[in-house]
């Protein structure tokens, strides 16, 4: 797995968050095709679910689990 530097996930989030507004809200910060890291930005209204054949780990930073 090839690693990126270190960033700052909060100032990350800070100047990116217009990029994690609906319809998409998410973003792929690092993917190297057996790891990926994505930032999702809140809730939508989609109803239908991903289904991933391999692992997930979440970790939420900001507001509250519904």
């Amino acid at each position: 797995m090839k690693l990126n530097s270190p960033l700052n996930f909060k100032n990350w989030i800070e100047k990116n968050r217009h990029l994690l507004k609906p319809p998409v809200g998410n973003k792929v910060v690092y993917d190297d095709g057996d790891f990926m890291v994505m930032v999702v930005g809140g809730p939508n209204s989609r109803k239908d679910y991903h289904v991933d054949p391999v692992e997930e780990f979440f970790y939420q930073l900001e507001g509250d689990m519904i």
